[in-house]
């Protein structure tokens, strides 16, 4: 029991969550988190479609992979007001 492989991930977890914690990083990349807001803001509806624009940064795999779980846009449109 106490060498099974489940064992060594655990305690490779719990070094890692100390590790963290030692050195004041959170256990989320910055990078990830700032990456998901921005996704979260172009997450709609119609870029879950397979026919999306490609221009738009969920018609790439990874993107979708990050945007799991996020919550979707309210807006269907953007518009850019210049003054």
């Amino acid at each position: 029991e106490l060498y099974q492989e489940q064992q060594w991930e655990q305690l490779g977890q719990l070094f890692k969550k100390d590790l963290y914690r030692l050195h004041g990083l959170p256990p989320q990349s910055q990078l990830v988190v700032h990456l998901q807001a921005g996704l979260s803001a172009l997450n709609t509806p119609a870029s879950q479609q397979p026919e999306s624009n490609r221009e738009d940064p969920l018609s790439l795999p990874a993107f979708q992979r990050l945007a799991q779980g996020l919550p979707q846009a309210k807006h269907v449109h953007s518009k850019l007001l210049c003054s």
